[in-house]
């Protein structure tokens, strides 16, 4: 899914997690790292959640945010497969992601939450610390 595609009222709630997927499956990719394609599903994800609950800004009923919307479930959906992510896992494998990059086999990772957790004090809002 490109983000060059996204339609721009979706923007605002979905481009970061967007982006932050993109990033994820490069790493995936190169690294032959699953926890980061984990990352890059529940990136997707997020994006979605992000958007519903913000529709109020946006009509979706339009066929590009519509469309959009519906690629971005059938390639999350895609990936829950492929990954083995069930209902079973999902607990687990938020934790993973949530851990993922600390071992040090992520170097982008851990950068990218170093500089997050100096900016928006890393999951506070939701009672998480870093150990």
């Amino acid at each position: 899914m490109s983000s060059e595609a996204m339609p721009e009222e979706l923007k605002p709630f979905a481009h970061r997690f967007l982006m932050r997927a993109k990033m994820m499956d490069g790493i995936a990719a190169k690294n032959s790292d699953p926890g980061a394609a984990k990352v890059a599903y529940y990136c997707r994800l997020k994006a979605v959640k992000s958007a519903m609950a913000n529709q109020s800004s946006f009509d979706i009923s339009k066929a590009d945010i519509s469309a959009f919307l519906g690629d971005l479930l059938s390639e999350a959906e895609g990936a829950r497969t492929a990954l083995g992510i069930s209902a079973e896992t999902e607990a687990a494998d938020k934790v993973s992601v949530l851990l993922h990059g600390r071992d040090g086999a992520c170097s982008r990772c851990e950068a990218w939450r170093r500089t997050k957790s100096r900016t928006t004090g890393f999951g506070s809002s939701r009672g998480l610390t870093r150990p």
